[in-house]
């Protein structure tokens, strides 16, 4: 297989495990979306917002290294954050919209051929 199937297999298979979790996160309430259980980000929003805000760190790193990312060029589009703990969404349905957003940038991403880096 080579890089640029597997990357493309990766970020697909990234996607659809985060549509099956937030798609079991949507039947929770807000107050059960909210409850501290004791998890390093204390929630069920609070640990969907910080591997949002890991993706996006990373992404953001990995735009610096070629101009030719031009699918990583929205990433301004979305909150700066500063701290991993960081809730960038407080309401579910703008996490999971923005969720799926970046899914769809990280496909894209995948699919530049790595010669032409």
């Amino acid at each position: 297989m080579s890089f640029k199937s597997h990357f493309a297999l990766m970020s697909a298979y990234n996607r659809r495990m985060n549509h099956q979790v937030y798609d079991v996160s949507s039947h929770l309430t807000k107050e059960e979306l909210e409850k501290n259980l004791g998890a390093f980000f204390g929630s069920v929003i609070g640990t969907l917002n910080h591997i949002l805000v890991g993706d996006l760190l990373w992404l953001s790193r990995f735009k610096t290294h070629s101009s030719k990312y031009l699918s990583l060029n929205s990433l301004g589009e979305y909150p700066k954050s500063i701290r991993l703990n960081e809730k960038l969404y407080t309401e579910f349905s703008s996490l999971h919209n923005a969720r799926k957003t970046l899914d769809e940038i990280i496909c894209k991403w995948a699919e530049v051929r790595i010669h032409d880096i």
